[in-house]
């Protein structure tokens, strides 16, 4: 990713009212992707579905277990995109 797009990313970030809710756009910064579906309980945030699984997978340390059990990061499809306001 260039610097332009890392740049637009976060300006973007801050006016999204999407991002991070359910059925809205992944929270990550530099995803911000419709159709976030995988809730984050320690974020209380909503992630696409590859971020969750990215963030799962950076959060195991040394075999112990993860703060993100793979039960708190699955797929939820029962939304509809909501309306911005």
């Amino acid at each position: 990713m260039n610097l332009a797009n890392f740049q637009t990313n976060i300006r973007k970030a801050k006016t999204n009212k999407l991002k991070g809710i359910k059925g809205g756009d992944c929270n990550v910064t530099q995803c911000q992707e419709a159709g976030a579906s995988s809730f984050n309980p320690p974020m209380r945030a909503y992630y696409c579905e590859q971020c969750a699984i990215n963030i799962r997978s950076a959060s195991v340390r040394h075999g112990e277990e993860p703060f993100i059990a793979v039960s708190d990061i699955k797929p939820d499809f029962t939304f509809s995109r909501p309306e911005v306001v």
